[in-house]
C-alpha cells in the first residue's frame, strides 16, 4: 500500500498549522495582568529561587545523630514506645512484645541493650 506523500504533508501541515485555531486579543487578556494606571510605577523585586525546606534529620532526644546502624532502629522504637505510653519502657525486650520493634537487632556475643532511663536514650553495654 503506497501513501499519497501529498496527503501526508497536507496533514502534517495542518497539525503544524494548529488546526485552524488562533488567540485573539480577547484570549490573551484574560491571561494577562491589567496595565498599571497611568503615571503609577511598578516596583519589580528581584526573582529570588529557593529550595524546597528539607526534613531536619531525627535526632533522639538524647542529642546524637550519629548512632551506630544497630542502635538507630531500637531508638527510634523507644521514641515510638515513649510516644505511645507516656513513658520509657522497662527494658528493649517490652519494646519487641508490644510490636513496636519486629525484633532487636544481632549484636555480638558480649554485647547487651540497655535502657539509660536518665537520658532516655538505648545504649549498647557488655553483658553481665
Amino acid at each position: 500500500m503506497k501513501l499519497n506523500l501529498f496527503a501526508v504533508l497536507t496533514v502534517a501541515a495542518g497539525v503544524l498549522a494548529g488546526c485552524g485555531g488562533r488567540e485573539d486579543a480577547d484570549t490573551l487578556a484574560v491571561h494577562a495582568p491589567p496595565p498599571p494606571a497611568p503615571g503609577v510605577e511598578i516596583a519589580t523585586q528581584p526573582v529570588v529561587e529557593t529550595k524546597p525546606a528539607e526534613a531536619a534529620p531525627v535526632v533522639p532526644s538524647g542529642g546524637t545523630s550519629a548512632l551506630p546502624p544497630e542502635l538507630a532502629p531500637v531508638q527510634q522504637g523507644l521514641e515510638a514506645f515513649k510516644a505511645q505510653h507516656n513513658r520509657l519502657p522497662n527494658n528493649v525486650e517490652e519494646m519487641v512484645e508490644k510490636k513496636i520493634i519486629p525484633a532487636l537487632p544481632k549484636l555480638p556475643v558480649d554485647k547487651i541493650y540497655f535502657i539509660d532511663h536518665d537520658t532516655g536514650r538505648v545504649m549498647i553495654s557488655s553483658g553481665p
